[in-house]
């Protein structure tokens, strides 16, 4: 199976705790599929949210993120342009992610590691791509 099909059915199993948001998982699935994980952990990892990124990558407990933290993590332009399409405010679509990203994550690195296929691992350095075990700046 490749990556967009497990990151489609994964994201899909995850929205169903909220079937009133088909747009905002298509936003999700589209925002994966794009960055890949390594370039979402990239990006989370600018913003200062890398030890919680890694550990919805890790063994331990998902940690939670909040609706600051992903406005933050994707900008405010970015998710207001994923409400919008949606068509549902900011707030509703930060509070989606928040509930479906990390789950998404932790479920699309069984075993605390990135898949081959990650769209994201040809966009960032070897050892950014390579590494995915530890702390926030493992990846």
């Amino acid at each position: 199976m490749s990556f967009t099909d497990r990151l489609v059915e994964i994201a899909n199993q995850l929205g169903k705790r909220d079937p009133q948001q088909p747009d905002l998982l298509d936003g999700v699935i589209q925002l994966v599929r794009e960055n890949g994980i390594t370039g979402l952990l990239h990006d989370l990892k600018t913003k200062g949210l890398g030890e919680l990124a890694a550990s919805w990558i890790g063994p331990e407990e998902n940690k939670p993120i909040n609706t600051d933290q992903i406005k933050a993590a994707l900008g405010s332009a970015n998710l207001q342009s994923l409400a919008e399409k949606a068509g549902v405010s900011a707030e509703n679509a930060s509070q989606f992610f928040t509930e479906v990203l990390p789950g998404l994550i932790d479920r699309l690195t069984p075993k605390g590691e990135i898949p081959a296929d990650d769209p994201g691992a040809t966009s960032t350095t070897d050892t950014e791509s390579n590494n995915t075990h530890g702390t926030e700046g493992s990846w």
